[in-house]
């Protein structure tokens, strides 16, 4: 389940909107990441554009604990449609780390 403990910057109505969605059915870069447990980079992405918040590139890197459990995700999200660059996920990378 996907509890939104952080990301003061993020829209209010988005962590509403997200808090409590089961992981397995969540869509968006940064929960798929999460799901994955893998980096996601989406240098289009229109899934998150169903709502007034669109933002159109995101780079999300899962962050995990000591023996393996998945803590979060850190994210960067783009309000125009851009590749993220390598220094964007190495710093997104070390976030994580």
């Amino acid at each position: 389940m996907v509890l939104c403990s952080a990301a003061p910057s993020l829209p209010d109505s988005f962590r509403r909107r997200t808090h409590g969605t089961p992981l397995a059915s969540a869509r968006g870069c940064t929960l798929a990441a999460a799901f994955s447990r893998r980096t996601e980079i989406v240098d289009q992405q229109t899934p998150e554009c169903g709502h007034e918040h669109c933002w159109q590139a995101c780079a999300s890197v899962p962050v995990f604990g000591g023996s393996g459990e998945l803590l979060g995700v850190v994210a960067a999200y783009w309000r125009v449609a851009v590749q993220p660059r390598h220094v964007d996920t190495e710093l997104l990378e070390m976030a994580a780390s």
